[in-house]
């Protein structure tokens, strides 16, 4: 009987061409995702480190958590990964790119299976320090949004079996300092609000108010607006996607996906018709050479104005009206403050704010029966009041 039929070790000795002496290991170790058995083979000096790595090989198996080498680098899995991100909108892929930069910088070339805590930690610091495009240290908040977008590519690794663990979530996270966003007073809300009421875009200004965000605004067709009803369908969103490019895309979310009764807040459905009144006028004054996008946001040609020019335009309008000058996205919390203050259900609240973050819908539970009316109930009487 020979010694390989009695279960002698997949050791044998292999001679180069001048002479010298190899040891070759050729052992099974598992199987591949398409059930071929999977063979390992290496070459070593000695018979000693030959047996070493059977035994390392063999060890992992019976473990579960042997990775066959593979030669896959970080800025390839990244380029995977981003790829096959087909459940998220352009901005959010555009957005993962972005915070990838330091990234594929620091560590794009080094090979997946190489990647260690310690560069995971080195990354970080370095991140901190001069991870900026212009050389400066990124925020908190920005190294936290590059640790997760890696963590969900090194998960894809995971799955795929290259690595046994994601380094990218053993590694700690700095400390995100609460920022507390700027509001507006009751006064300053209703200065703003007078102030815009003659501008060329007074009914955008007047649903930027009411709680509508951006995208949402400026994404809104005339076929999404019924001023009988006085109800206006958020159907879609137009985001900046990079800083010279915009585009249309789906609501942020399936809860803002939702019918907003606008009608209820006083002066809205009337400047909505004075809006789309005067792009009648300019539509008849340019004839063809107006572009008939149909959305409700567009300047005096019919083009849609870029989403940075909306916020920029916002701002202008806060110092000219003499208020704070705050984000455009802040008014969202004035309301949703000045709702709360007054005693609406917060779970109502965030249906008329289209919110879906899970944290809210449990704690708060479902929205109550007619919930998103009773808000532009109230929210008409507050106005009404004087807020």
């Amino acid at each position: 009987m020979s010694k390989s039929s009695r279960g002698a070790e997949p050791i044998r000795e292999v001679k180069a061409a001048d002479g010298t002496v190899r040891w070759r290991v050729v052992v099974d170790a598992g199987h591949h995702p398409d059930g071929r058995r999977r063979q390992v083979t290496s070459t070593h000096r000695t018979k000693r480190e030959a047996r070493a790595q059977l035994a390392k090989i063999r060890a992992d198996v019976a473990r579960g958590n042997y990775v066959p080498r593979d030669g896959e680098t970080l800025d390839a899995l990244l380029d995977r990964w981003i790829a096959g991100r087909r459940d998220v909108r352009p901005v959010t892929v555009q957005g993962y790119r972005d915070v990838l930069v330091p990234v594929r910088k620091q560590l794009g070339k080094r090979h997946v299976q190489d990647l260690t805590i310690a560069d995971a930690d080195c990354l970080v610091d370095w991140m901190a320090r001069e991870g900026g495009h212009r050389g400066q240290g990124l925020s908190p908040r920005s190294v936290v949004a590059t640790l997760g977008a890696l963590s969900q590519a090194l998960d894809l690794a995971a799955r795929e079996g290259l690595v046994t663990r994601n380094v990218a979530r053993l590694v700690k996270r700095p400390r995100q300092r609460r920022v507390d966003v700027q509001r507006w007073t009751a006064a300053e809300t209703s200065q703003f609000r007078e102030h815009v009421l003659t501008d060329r875009l007074a009914g955008a200004w007047l649903l930027s108010l009411a709680g509508l965000r951006r995208s949402e605004v400026l994404g809104l067709r005339w076929s999404d607006v019924d001023l009988d009803a006085g109800t206006v369908r958020i159907e879609q969103a137009r985001v900046a996607v990079t800083p010279t490019t915009d585009t249309v895309d789906e609501p942020k979310s399936g809860q803002s996906r939702r019918t907003v009764p606008v009608g209820l807040v006083p002066g809205v459905t009337a400047a909505l018709r004075g809006l789309r009144a005067r792009q009648a006028a300019d539509r008849l004054a340019l004839g063809p050479a107006y572009l008939d996008s149909g959305l409700v946001v567009v300047d005096s040609a019919g083009k849609p104005p870029r989403p940075e020019w909306y916020s920029d335009r916002f701002r202008a309008l806060c110092r000219d009206a003499g208020v704070s000058v705050i984000h455009l996205h802040a008014t969202r919390h004035t309301l949703a403050d000045t709702l709360l203050n007054a005693g609406m259900p917060a779970v109502d609240v965030a249906a008329w704010l289209g919110h879906t973050t899970e944290v809210l819908h449990e704690r708060y539970g479902r929205a109550t029966a007619g919930g998103i009316s009773a808000v532009g109930e109230r929210l008409g009487a507050l106005y009404a009041a004087g807020l």
